[in-house]
C-alpha cells in the first residue's frame, strides 16, 4: 500500500484538496471557498491522511498550476497519473475511457460502455464515473446522457455546466 499525503491548493476559483501518492493522484476535491473546508473535505475521504505543502511535491505543484491555467480558460491536458488502486477492474475501464474524451466535447455513458466493451452497461458507467477520484484529471463532466441532457455529476449539475462551457462544449 503507497503512503497518501494530502495538499491544498490555492486556486482563482478556489481551493482545491489535492492526494496524492507514490502512484499518482489519488484524489482532488471541488474548489472550496476556504482551505479548512477543503482539507476537511480531503481528510474526509482519506483516513489519517497527514498533509503537506503543495510546492513539495513536483506532480502536485504541477497540476495546481494548470487548474489554474484552466479556470482561466486555458486549453489544457491534465496528463498527470491517477493512482486507480482501490477501484475495481470495471471502474478503471470506465474511467479510463472518460479520460479520452477531448477538452471541449462529450460523449454518452452508452459510448463509455462501448468503448470498454460492455454496451449494455451505461448504467454501470454512471456508477464509475460518480467513483471519480480526480474529476478534473478524468473529465467526467464530459459524460452526459445519450439524449444530451446533463446527469449525474457528484459536485452539482451547475458545475459540470460551468465546466462544460469553460471548455467550449456545446450544452
Amino acid at each position: 500500500m503507497t503512503r497518501t499525503i494530502g495538499y491544498v491548493c490555492s486556486t482563482s476559483k478556489g481551493w482545491i484538496g489535492v492526494a496524492a501518492s507514490a502512484r499518482g493522484i489519488a484524489g482532488t476535491t471541488r474548489p472550496f471557498g476556504n482551505e479548512a473546508d477543503a482539507r476537511e473535505e480531503l481528510a474526509a475521504r482519506f483516513n489519517d491522511l497527514p498533509f503537506g505543502e503543495a510546492r513539495q511535491d513536483p506532480l502536485v505543484e504541477r497540476l495546481q498550476a494548470k487548474l489554474e491555467d484552466y479556470f482561466c480558460g486555458k486549453r489544457v491536458i491534465f496528463d498527470e497519473p491517477v493512482d486507480l488502486g482501490s477501484a475495481p477492474a470495471f471502474c478503471q475501464r470506465a474511467l479510463e475511457a472518460a479520460r479520452r474524451i477531448p477538452y471541449g466535447e462529450v460523449r454518452s455513458y452508452a459510448w463509455v460502455a462501448r468503448e470498454i466493451g460492455n454496451p449494455g452497461a451505461a448504467r454501470a458507467v454512471g456508477q464509475a464515473m460518480h467513483y471519480n477520484p480526480a474529476p478534473f484529471i478524468i473529465p467526467c463532466h464530459r459524460v452526459i446522457a445519450s439524449d444530451g441532457r446533463l446527469c449525474g455529476f457528484g459536485w452539482g449539475l451547475d458545475f459540470k455546466e460551468w465546466l462544460l462551457k469553460l471548455e467550449g462544449a456545446s450544452v
